[in-house]
């Protein structure tokens, strides 16, 4: 169910960790939306860089549409390359993005299998959009560079990351 609510909308659904009653807050928190003026904004979260970039495809997909109808039908390698990591990220999010515009594909779940400061190879599984099964919830153009910085706090990643809708 969707509500829109002047320039933002929240998207109300229930989580297989929910249905199965395992209560959210024993879940670690992937990322949380922040309020935007006319784009989608979510703070990603990691314990390793490597997560905060899984992280960030999760955000990615779970914004764009309702994970939980997306089944892991095939696996995908997903590389990118970027002069330093703020650029990796969005060349990544961005090829997922493509992935997803052109090739139709959506993922459930995407694991990161080598980064370095300049380059990075995932592999994603999910299965081509399908009308009939797949709910949108946004069309997300791209991941963009405003304001985005990764950063270390407390031992743990954060990066804020902003979609052009």
């Amino acid at each position: 169910m969707t509500f829109a609510i002047g320039l933002r909308i929240l998207v109300v659904r229930e989580t297989h960790r929910e249905l199965i009653g395992i209560p959210m807050s024993t879940t670690k928190q992937k990322y949380e939306s922040f309020p935007h003026p006319s784009d989608i904004g979510l703070t990603i979260y990691g314990d390793t860089l490597e997560e905060l970039f899984e992280n960030a495809a999760f955000g990615l997909f779970d914004t764009l549409c309702n994970v939980e109808q997306v089944k892991e039908v095939s696996e995908v390698y997903v590389r990118a390359q970027g002069d330093d990591r703020e650029e990796l990220l969005v060349n990544f999010l961005n090829e997922l993005l493509y992935l997803q515009g052109v090739k139709g594909w959506l993922f459930r779940k995407v694991v990161v299998e080598k980064l370095s400061d300049h380059s990075i190879t995932a592999k994603g599984w999910g299965e081509p959009y399908r009308l009939e099964i797949h709910e949108l919830f946004h069309e997300i153009k791209c991941a963009t560079y405003h304001n985005l910085r990764i950063r270390q706090e407390d031992g743990k990643w954060r990066v804020d990351v902003v979609f052009d809708v």
